[in-house]
């Protein structure tokens, strides 16, 4: 339950974003498609910096900073700052998110934190958080991951994007395995960034997870990523010869049922043969 807050006090305000919350500190808090943004939400309507949110003591306004696609609050587009309080929903692009505010005097453990400003965020607790997400939801916690990890591998931080990623990715693929399906947009977007880390950490393992991963579809990887691959087979290890074969079996046995485009990414995909196999 949320405790009025004092003229004088400052409170403790989220996002509340499904089942979870994003912590606003005291200060701005930037939200955008932009890697820059305090907050990164990957979704086409959304700007790359599209709104700010000021928290100062008891505080809580919000305003649109040039939007392409706008700011709507309680249903309301609106078009200049605009105080917000407990329980205001507030739409970006596809995002929506409910205001919940607490007084700052609420224990710290009554609240759960699923993503805050890099500087203050645990990242193992965000990716463990992420493995308990309903599977309805798991592609807006994928997104949100996404976006915290896209800061470290742009500062060549691999490790970090590693420890952000890891835990979900590892357990979408063993999900996957168990249901004999994925996603494809969800499987997508997981191995991209596999490949990613395995490019700026030079771990291979996450290379046998792409082939894994897509063994599992029994689909070519999508002609970005297979290009992608022969860069970075070349420096990630050590890589599983036998993970390369079991998705090149995997694939063979559908290739009847493909058009030329899919069995011309095959004949691509059997060309890292040459790279993996002596590795």
């Amino acid at each position: 339950m949320s405790v009025p807050p004092s003229s004088n006090e400052s409170v403790r305000a989220y996002l509340r974003f499904g089942d979870h919350d994003i912590e606003l500190a005291q200060g701005e808090t930037v939200l955008g498609r932009g890697p820059k943004n305090t907050v990164v939400l990957d979704d086409a309507l959304v700007s790359r910096t599209h709104a700010k949110i000021v928290v100062q003591r008891d505080v809580i306004s919000i305003e649109d900073l040039g939007s392409a696609n706008g700011v709507l609050v309680n249903g309301e587009r609106i078009n200049q700052k605009r105080t917000l309080t407990n329980g205001d929903r507030v739409v970006l692009g596809q995002q929506s998110f409910t205001l919940a505010v607490q007084s700052a005097v609420v224990s710290r453990t009554e609240a759960r934190v699923f993503a805050r400003t890099l500087s203050n965020a645990s990242m193992e607790a965000v990716a463990s958080e992420a493995d308990r997400i309903s599977p309805t939801r798991r592609g807006d916690a994928l997104d949100l991951l996404c976006g915290v990890a896209d800061k470290m591998l742009a500062l060549g931080r691999g490790d970090e994007a590693e420890r952000i990623l890891s835990s979900y990715l590892r357990n979408m693929l063993q999900v996957a395995r168990a249901r004999g399906d994925i996603d494809a947009r969800a499987t997508e977007k997981a191995v991209t960034y596999a490949v990613r880390i395995a490019e700026v950490s030079g771990k291979g393992a996450w290379v046998d997870y792409a082939f894994d991963t897509y063994a599992v579809l029994r689909r070519p990887l999508p002609a970005p990523l297979i290009e992608k691959l022969y860069e970075v087979v070349r420096k990630a290890a050590p890589l599983s010869a036998n993970a390369f074969r079991q998705y090149l079996l995997a694939l063979r046995s559908v290739e009847a049922e493909m058009g030329p485009a899919d069995r011309f990414l095959v004949r691509r995909i059997e060309g890292l043969e040459t790279i993996v196999a002596p590795r």
